[in-house]
Parts: C-alpha cells; sequence; structure tokens
C-alpha cells in the first residue's frame, strides 16, 4: 500500500472514486441484468399469453355472431336478406380465420398445439355444417336446412366452442405460471441486488475513511481548518496563531505557518515604508537582507522604485498644477521608461485633448456666429469624461438648434400652404414657449381652413347665406375672415337680386327696372335684366294692340334669333290674312243679298 500513500492528494481522491465508481457499476450491472430479464418475461407474458386470450374472445364472438347470422339467413324471406347474412357469415369466417392464424403463432408448449389442432378440426367439422345449410337455404329447402342447423351443426357447433374454451383456459394457466416464475425472479433480484449493495456502501465507507485519514495527515489538520487559515491570509489577516504541536514538519500547515511568518515580515517593512511616505520621508527604505527569495527581491524592487518615482512624480505634480490653472504647457520631451513613461503619456495626451478641446469649441462658436447650425465638434478626438463634455456640448447645441430648426420648418410650410401636424415632442421652458405658439397657429390655420370648407360646401349646396365664423379669430386673421364673408356677399347680393328678378318674370309679374348702383360685371347683370324687362314689356304692349284689333303693330326682330318675336309676328300675319278673307266672304254676301 505504499505506492498510495506516495500518490498525489487529487490521485489519491480520483483513486478513491474510481473504487466506488466500479462497486456501483458493479451493483448497478448486476441490477440492469436482472431488469432485462424481468422485462422479457413480462413481454413474453404480454404478447405470447395476455394478446392472445384476447384474440381467442374475438374468435369466439365472431364464432357466436356467425351462428346467429346462420339462423337468420334460414330464416330469411328475401333474396336480398338472404344476401346479406351469407356476406355477414363469409367475413366472420374471414376474422375467425385471421385471429385463429394469429393466435398460432404465440403457442409455446405441445400441450397448446394441441388443443389448437383440436380446435383447427372442430372448425373442419361445423364448416362442412354450415356449407350445407348454405347451399340449401339459397336453394329455399329452409325445411332441411333447419334439420341440419340443429342436428349435426349444433353438435359440431358446441365442439367447436368446446375447443376455444379450452384454448382460452390453457392460456390463463400458463398465464399464471409465468406470473409465478416472473414474481420469483424478482424476488431473487432484489436480495442479489440488496446483499450487493450493503457490500458497496461498507467498501465506499471503509475506502473513505481510509483515504480521510491519509489525507488530513498530509494537510496537518481538518481541512475546514486548513481552509478557514487560507481563507484569511487570502483576506489580508495575518494575526492567527498556528498550532503546530503534533503536526508532521512535511504537511501543509506547517507550510503555511512559514509563509504567514514571510508574510508578517514584508507587511511590517511595507507599512514601515507607508508611515513614511505619509511623513514625507521619501528617502526612508526597507532592509531587504530580513527577506528570503522573491519577498526579497520585492522589498528590493519597492526600494528601487521608490527611487525611481521622485522624479517623474515632480514633474506629474508641476504640469498637474499649471493644467489645473488653465495653463497649457508645452509637452514633454524627456525620455521616461515603462510607467513613467506612460505618465509623460498620459500627460501630453492631456495636453493635446486640452488643445483639441479648444480648437473644437473654437469651432463650434464660429460655426454659430457663421449661421452654420449643423456644425459640431468631433467628440470622437476625445474619451472619458472628455468626450462625455464634447458631447453635452454638442447636445446643448443640437437642444438649441432643433426647436430653431422646427420653428423654421413650420413656418416655411404655412408660408408654401402646407398645415403641418400639431408638434407632440416635449420640450422645456422657452422651447416649450415656442412649440406652443407654433401649434396655436397650426390650430388658427386648421379652423381658418375648416371655415373656409363650411363656406365651399355651403355654397355647393345653395345655402348662400351661410359664412365663416370670424369670431374664432383675431388679429389680421379676424379681418381676412371678415373680407371673405363681405366678398361673399357683394357676390350674393346680386345673385339673389337676379333671381328674385328672374323668379318674377317667369310668374308674368314684370318687375320695374333696377336703379340701384351696381359696377363691372354685376353692372352688366343689371343692365341685362333690365333689357329682358323693357323687351317684355314691349311685347306684352304688342300683344294688347294686337288684342285690340290693330293688326298694323310694328313687330320688329330684336336678332335673328328672336324666335319670340318672329312667332308673334307671324301670328300677325295669319291674322290680317284670315280677317282679309272674312272681309272679302262679308263684302261678296252682302252684294250678293243687294242683288237679290
Amino acid at each position: 500500500m505504499r505506492w498510495f500513500y506516495d500518490l498525489k492528494l487529487g490521485k489519491k481522491l480520483m483513486t478513491g472514486f474510481v473504487l466506488v465508481a466500479v462497486i456501483a457499476g458493479i451493483i448497478g450491472g448486476i441490477g440492469i441484468v436482472d431488469i432485462k430479464k424481468l422485462d422479457a418475461e413480462d413481454t413474453k407474458l404480454y404478447e405470447k399469453i395476455t394478446v392472445p386470450i384476447s384474440q381467442l374472445q374475438t374468435v369466439s364472438v365472431a364464432f357466436q355472431r356467425m351462428r346467429i347470422n346462420v339462423r337468420d339467413l334460414v330464416e330469411a324471406t328475401t333474396p336480398a336478406e338472404e344476401k346479406q347474412f351469407i356476406e355477414n357469415i363469409k367475413e366472420l369466417r374471414g376474422t375467425i380465420d385471421k385471429e385463429a392464424a394469429a393466435f398460432e403463432k404465440t403457442i409455446l408448449t405441445d400441450e397448446g398445439r394441441k388443443l389448437f389442432a383440436e380446435f383447427v378440426e372442430a372448425r373442419k367439422v361445423y364448416g362442412a355444417s354450415l356449407d350445407k345449410v348454405i347451399d340449401l337455404a339459397m336453394a329455399n329447402n329452409d325445411k332441411a336446412a333447419t334439420v341440419i342447423m340443429h342436428g349435426e351443426m349444433k353438435k359440431a357447433a358446441m365442439a367447436e366452442q368446446e375447443a376455444i374454451e379450452k384454448l382460452v383456459e390453457a392460456k390463463i394457466q400458463q398465464a399464471k405460471l409465468t406470473s409465478t416464475s416472473n414474481s420469483a425472479m424478482a424476488k431473487s433480484a432484489f436480495i442479489t441486488v440488496g446483499i450487493l449493495l450493503i457490500l458497496g456502501v461498507l467498501l465506499a465507507v471503509g475506502l473513505g475513511i481510509f483515504i480521510t485519514r491519509i489525507v488530513q495527515g498530509q494537510l496537518g489538520a481538518d481541512p475546514a481548518e486548513v481552509k478557514e487559515i487560507a481563507g484569511r491570509v487570502a483576506a489580508g489577516d495575518i494575526s492567527m496563531e498556528i498550532d503546530l504541536t503534533g503536526k508532521k514538519p512535511d504537511s501543509l500547515l506547517v507550510a503555511m505557518h512559514k509563509m504567514v511568518t514571510a508574510i508578517n515580515a514584508l507587511v511590517t517593512d511595507a507599512n514601515m515604508l507607508s508611515k513614511a511616505a505619509i511623513d514625507g520621508k521619501l528617502d526612508t527604505r526597507a532592509d531587504a537582507s530580513r527577506h528570503q527569495g522573491e519577498f526579497q527581491k520585492i522589498v528590493s524592487g519597492v526600494n528601487e522604485t521608490l527611487d525611481a518615482v521622485i522624479d517623474p512624480l515632480n514633474v506629474a505634480a508641476e504640469y498637474v498644477d499649471k493644467i489645473s490653472k488653465g495653463d497649457i504647457p508645452p509637452k514633454i520631451t524627456d525620455n521616461y521608461n515603462g510607467d513613467f513613461n506612460a505618465i509623460k503619456n498620459n500627460l501630453n495626451n492631456c495636453i493635446d485633448i486640452m488643445n483639441n478641446l479648444l480648437a473644437e469649441a473654437n469651432q463650434v462658436i464660429k460655426a454659430a456666429a457663421d449661421g452654420d447650425l449643423d456644425k459640431r465638434a468631433n467628440a470622437e478626438l476625445f474619451v472619458g469624461g472628455w468626450k462625455q463634455l464634447v458631447v453635452g456640448v454638442n447636445e446643448i447645441v443640437t437642444n438649441i438648434v432643433n426647436p430653431l430648426m422646427v420653428t423654421a420648418d413650420y413656418v416655411e410650410k404655412v408660408a408654401k400652404g402646407v398645415i403641418p401636424p400639431t408638434i407632440t415632442a416635449e420640450y422645456r421652458g422657452q422651447y416649450n414657449v415656442i412649440k406652443n405658439n407654433l401649434n396655436a397657429m397650426v390650430k388658427m390655420m386648421n379652423e381658418l381652413l375648416a371655415e373656409t370648407d363650411v363656406i365651399i360646401r355651403a355654397a355647393a349646396d345653395g345655402e348662400l347665406d351661410k359664412r365663416a365664423n370670424a369670431e374664432l379669430f383675431v388679429g389680421g386673421w379676424n379681418r381676412l375672415v371678415a373680407g371673405v364673408n363681405d366678398t361673399i356677399t357683394n357676390i350674393v347680393n346680386p345673385l339673389m337680386v337676379t333671381a328674385d328678378y328672374v323668379d318674377r318674370i317667369s310668374k308674368g309679374q314684370m318687375p320695374a327696372l333696377i336703379t340701384a348702383e351696381y359696377k363691372g360685371q354685376y353692372n352688366l347683370i343689371k343692365q341685362n335684366l333690365n333689357t329682358l324687362i323693357e323687351a317684355t314689356n314691349k311685347i306684352t304692349s304688342a300683344a294688347r294692340e294686337v288684342a285690340g284689333g290693330n293688326l298694323m303693330v310694328e313687330l320688329k326682330e330684336r336678332s335673328p334669333e328672336d324666335e319670340l318675336m318672329h312667332a308673334l309676328s307671324d301670328m300677325v300675319g295669319k291674322l290680317v290674312s284670315v280677317v282679309s278673307e272674312v272681309k272679302f266672304a262679308a263684302d261678296n254676301v252682302s252684294q250678293g243679298s243687294n242683288e237679290m
């Protein structure tokens, strides 16, 4: 067993785990084999016994239904009924054949095969009788068919049913035997696995105790105690006292005690240097000879670091002081190594950033003065807080410019007759005042269009007394709406006068001439109406003359298209002709009278 003691801790634990796993694997393997055996027997019980019993039940039911159909065949009174019962019998015989063939494949014993042979023989006998009955029934010899059905066929049927019942009983008996065998097998498997499981547990526990003692000897204490000490050291707590009584010299606990002692010495010198630095004693150094190995190198390195830090630190302090006062110094050109060079580069970068920041600020200021409102500082030239500062300045400019651009856009759209939507974006302070003013203008324009639509629809609908509501507007917009209303009134009034005159004339009521003053096209309409009135009056006067017997009245056409005067003139001509003819006839009558 010496080889086991010489193994490393990880390999010891792994060996123990492997042995436990092998024991568990053996127990599990034996259990799996037994379970598979039980599974196979259960499958056999279902497929070779349970299912066949169901098949026999199907055969029995089909057989009884076939007997009923044979009876109904003999008693059938029409060819259609006979045909249907024969089809039913044929289908049931097929079902029995199918289920019997399937059942035969599940027979496991010679006794079962013998019983199945008896069933087959009984089926043949019954089948022969069945064929005779069918033939006689088809020949309408129901009497002879009935004799066979209640004679030899009934005997054959009883034999076949008995054979089926024997097969069912045999399968049930076989199921009981198989179930008993499976129970015995399960009990044996349970006992075997239980014994192996107990042995495995005992072996695993013993192995665990053995490995635990070895591991604790190497650690020097309980793992929890070692873990606590390591955790406290990792957390910087080296104030604990480690008891080494009875511990092996090569144990982990002894090594940890040496480590804590060395760290304590290192911490003591570090505290000393820290206090000297706080007190401004920058020439104080630790004694590196008090330490060994890498700890000695650490102390020597700290001393050398302090030696190398002072000069670059002074330079850095001077530059930071100048930058804090707004005095941008020139770049550092001296050579430094390592992190000191990084400090130099950082200071130079800071100087570059400040110069870039001033340049970008001047650029934005000049762009704003030139009206170039899309111009922004390049924030990508900066990183960290400086980038945030430049981005913030850009956002301030954007927050000022965006409302201004929205205002310009809305004013431009309104100037072009495009009514923009209401501004719904959130603004604050004076920006919100601008937004509210723009929205008020949009609202006023929408109301103006709405009122205009009211007038347009009213005009289309003939509602000529409809006007826009000027009270909805103020200032110049009120005057605009009032002016539109006045314009419509000036258009509608002459139109209403015209409509009134046309209506009166159409009813034969001649109005007086229009004497009111009108201008432009309205005056032309007035003149046309007056001309119509005068012409109508003249026609009326001429008609009165004709009615009074004055057929010599002068009827002058006003134009080649004056159909009214033309028709009236033709009428007068016809009247003159008729009067002349009447006068001539009267004269002839008068002359004749005188001659008589």
